[in-house]
């Protein structure tokens, strides 16, 4: 019984001194984080292939959207797996790069 004793008393004191630690009587100083943002200055061009589990997909639409889901550009995949997508300048990043199937998607 004396080690399992030992031990719980070991990890209060441990605990206890862990919140005496994170405790502090000074006000928090205004730290505003400085957020930047990046974007692209000039036009870019993304080229890729679609493909799933059984193969290339060569048709559909592919859409450069923002994080809040808002479409900057799209192309419509004319039979081929191949795309090329131009992004304005001055488009803020992140991107998101998504596959919309059409109804005669293969």
């Amino acid at each position: 019984m004396k080690p399992i004793f030992r031990t719980a008393w070991v990890g209060m004191v441990l605990l206890s001194g862990w919140g005496l630690v994170a405790c502090d009587s000074k006000p928090a100083a205004n730290m505003a984080a400085k957020v930047t943002t990046e974007k692209y200055l000039t036009q870019k061009t993304l080229q890729g292939k679609v493909a799933n589990d059984d193969g290339p997909v060569k048709n559909g639409i592919v859409k450069v959207l923002t994080e809040q889901g808002q479409v900057v550009s799209q192309v419509e995949l004319a039979g081929s797996a191949q795309f090329s997508i131009d992004v304005p300048a001055g488009t803020q990043l992140p991107l998101i790069l998504a596959y919309y199937p059409t109804a005669d998607a293969k």
